[in-house]
């Protein structure tokens, strides 16, 4: 029976289990700090979810409750796996970045100061953790690290736009990344992916539609930091792992570069909200809010296949995979849309 315990299959389910119990069970007390501190997030003229009632932007106290309980489960497990730099980068860094999400979702901070911040969270990241190695260039590589975990934060937090959506997604680039890291046989990487799963299914619980509470930014912001890093961690692998995990997190980078793209065509400010997401565009079309969720999370599984697919391929064919696959998401994003003129205005930033 014992070593039937010690077994690493069940160490990882047992992980998993631990973040998500320990985030629903502490959804009730998320909403009750979010109430306590009138964090709500009211219906505007840019909400698709249709609530009546106001709701408590707090649910990512639980989710990165959930994170770190999770991680210090594992480092009881697996003390050799976590005693880094990089894991210590990552705890330091997402608790920075969670306490500007909270003062965001507490006090709506100027843009330009949860900017300033962010980035000042991003680079001391990077500092803390073992050095990056994309171009060969130190000072280059220290600065698209620290872009990454800035873009990966804003990138999530622009995907957290209906019910359960951005939990999905989160689920969904994890088991991307999990997968990469079985097949780059990175597995000390495993656990932080599966704890991540654990912690995103157990918001799910609380925030599918209808949804009884978001995540808000204290939540959306450190998920997405929490997935850049581990893209990082990933392209330790070598050069052949960049465009793998570029694939996996494809959703993301293409949703929000072409918001900022789209914001300067029309001449519009890029920190300004609008309805030409993605799943904007599909719910014009599908108003179920589940049905959306379902075919962005197949969205983001399609992505995950097709990065686990390219480390079989060498990078010529890794970088042809993705040309060819970003074009055809352009093109469907533009059929769809997403580059025309919205006919209202919007009321607030998404």
């Amino acid at each position: 029976m014992s070593i039937l315990i010690d077994t690493p299959a069940v160490r990882y389910l047992a992980l998993l289990l631990v973040a998500a119990l320990t985030t629903r069970v502490l959804m009730p007390l998320a909403h009750i700090m979010g109430r306590r501190m009138n964090a709500w997030d009211a219906p505007d003229d840019l909400s698709h979810s249709g609530h009546v009632f106001r709701l408590a932007r707090t649910g990512g106290i639980a989710i990165v409750g959930g994170i770190y309980v999770g991680n210090m489960v594992a480092v009881m497990l697996q003390p050799e796996l976590f005693a880094t730099r990089d894991m210590a980068a990552m705890m330091l860094g997402g608790a920075a970045v969670f306490v500007v999400g909270l003062l965001d979702d507490l006090r709506e901070i100027a843009p330009w100061l949860k900017a300033v911040l962010l980035v000042a969270a991003s680079v001391a990241t990077v500092m803390m953790m073992t050095a990056v190695a994309l171009t060969g260039y130190e000072r280059l590589d220290f600065l698209l690290a620290a872009l990454a975990l800035m873009g990966g934060a804003n990138a999530f937090n622009l995907m957290d736009g209906l019910d359960g959506l951005a939990a999905g997604m989160a689920v969904a680039a994890c088991l991307g990344l999990l997968a990469l890291s079985l097949r780059l046989q990175t597995f000390e990487g495993g656990s932080v992916k599966l704890i991540c799963i654990g912690a995103a299914l157990g918001f799910l619980y609380y925030n599918r539609p209808p949804a009884g509470i978001f995540m808000g930014d204290c939540g959306s912001l450190p998920l997405g930091f929490y997935l850049a890093v581990m893209g990082l961690n990933t392209v330790r692998s070598g050069p052949a792992s960049f465009v793998p995990v570029l694939l996996v997190l494809s959703p993301f980078a293409l949703d929000t570069g072409l918001a900022v793209v789209r914001r300067l065509l029309l001449r519009r400010d890029v920190f300004s909200g609008d309805r030409r997401h993605i799943y904007d565009l599909l719910h014009e079309r599908i108003t179920s809010v589940w049905r959306v969720d379902w075919i962005m999370w197949s969205l983001g599984l399609a992505f995950s296949g097709l990065g686990l697919a390219a480390t079989w391929l060498a990078v010529p064919w890794q970088l042809a995979l993705l040309a060819f696959s970003w074009t055809a998401a352009v093109l469907w994003m533009a059929a769809l849309g997403m580059f025309a003129p919205e006919a209202r205005t919007p009321g607030s930033a998404s």
